[in-house]
């Protein structure tokens, strides 16, 4: 970290929102554009974009649509697997965010934010879908197994089993369903750790004391 040298600049944006390396391979490197923690003003990206030597040069893969990306989780085994969290336009009712997944570097991508396979019909005003996971989708962490994802968003806190594909709430138990802190465990895919947050008083811990909560048992206790 004593010398450092920009390898983004050329591009056509500079809002960045998420990063992440290969892990079996740091010449791959995924930058996800518009920023990932916006409140009253922000500034909006172009979508994903892909660099296999370094950074040295850049491929911009499409997901314009959801203009803030807030997180990038790559499979540790295949380069080829990629998941995107993005939260949209805030201030537009907009069908692009969610969860996103592609099983081919980056030429495809499947929405996956759903709670069922059913399409559903965004609210004119909010955005919001009644069967999806929320409409607001921050920070998502996989589990050390790789097969469950855990969410936490303005609708509270969320569990996947089967890659994204369905969803199921698991935020009874906590102080507030309102959050975006979320981590797995490293070694542990029932261990998660999440942090409430006060949705009107700041967006601030409770009680002004962050504190974080912690379930063994996959969320459900």
């Amino acid at each position: 970290g004593s010398a450092w040298r920009p390898v983004f600049d050329a591009q056509p944006t500079q809002n960045i929102g998420a990063i992440a390396i290969q892990q079996n391979n740091p010449s791959i490197v995924w930058v996800g554009t518009g920023e990932g923690n916006p409140r009253n003003s922000m500034n909006l990206g172009m979508g994903i974009f892909k660099s296999v030597d370094g950074g040295n040069t850049w491929q911009h893969l499409g997901l314009e649509g959801t203009k803030t990306i807030h997180r990038i989780i790559t499979d540790p085994s295949n380069p080829d697997v990629v998941y995107v969290g993005a939260m949209g336009d805030p201030f537009t009712p907009n069908e692009h965010r969610g969860l996103y997944k592609t099983t081919d570097g980056g030429e495809t991508w499947e929405r996956r934010n759903r709670r069922t396979n059913q399409a559903t019909t965004p609210d004119p005003i909010t955005g919001e879908c009644g069967k999806e996971i929320g409409f607001c989708v921050h920070n998502i962490s996989r589990s050390a197994d790789g097969r469950t994802f855990y969410m936490q968003n303005h609708q509270g806190v969320f569990r996947s089993r089967d890659e994204g594909r369905s969803w199921d709430e698991i935020s009874e138990g906590l102080p507030a369903t309102f959050g975006f802190p979320v981590a797995a465990h490293p070694v542990d895919a029932d261990t998660l750790y999440v942090l409430p947050l006060d949705e009107w008083n700041g967006r601030m811990p409770l009680g002004g004391k962050a504190t974080v909560w912690r379930s063994t048992k996959a969320g459900e206790g």
